[in-house]
């Protein structure tokens, strides 16, 4: 089977969906932990965003990369 560049970037972009949403339902969390468990959370979540942000960094680069479209304005939406 053969996968376009297109193809790919959006299954990154969906993959990084899925972890934004790992992170969303971690968030409530945040306000019930404390101390150790509080602050291993916290990592988790920043790793689990920053994957995230990756993914769809990366997602945007190979979804345009043959059409040679300006992706500075996607990721300035991406970071807005």
């Amino acid at each position: 089977m053969t996968i376009t560049l297109e193809q790919l970037g959006e299954q990154y972009i969906e993959q990084s969906e899925i972890l934004r949403r790992r992170v969303d339902s971690l968030r409530p969390q945040l306000k019930t932990l404390k101390g150790r468990q509080l602050k291993e959370l916290e990592k988790r979540i920043f790793v689990l965003y920053d994957n995230a942000h990756q993914l769809k960094t990366t997602g945007l680069y190979l979804k345009n990369y043959y059409t040679g479209d300006d992706i500075d304005y996607e990721l300035k939406k991406l970071l807005s």
